[in-house]
């Protein structure tokens, strides 16, 4: 996405993180695109509890999102994952 170097994000532990059946399958929405991406993403206790730890250890160097296209500035994302290092700059 042109010009956007910045994401922040809202991720909170919830019991249950199943999708109603009237809704496309996703694990968090993004709400704002510029000038920075802002996304919300629930994840299990367990889930939580292992970022958080990746966190607190300073282990967490990258975040992958993969997101439907936005529409007026919000989109559904399809799948987040993390990296301990920022890939090559020539790769980003």
């Amino acid at each position: 996405m042109k010009d956007v170097s910045e994401l922040s994000g809202t991720i909170f532990p919830r019991d249950d993180v199943s999708m109603p059946s009237t809704v496309e399958p996703n694990i968090g929405v993004i709400l704002a695109i510029k000038p920075a991406v802002h996304a919300v993403v629930t994840f299990t206790p367990q889930e939580f509890s292992w970022l958080l730890t990746l966190v607190a250890g300073n282990q967490l160097g990258a975040c992958y999102l993969s997101f439907g296209e936005p529409v007026r500035g919000k989109a559904f994302i399809y799948s987040l994952s993390f990296d301990k290092a920022l890939p090559p700059a020539d790769e980003r």
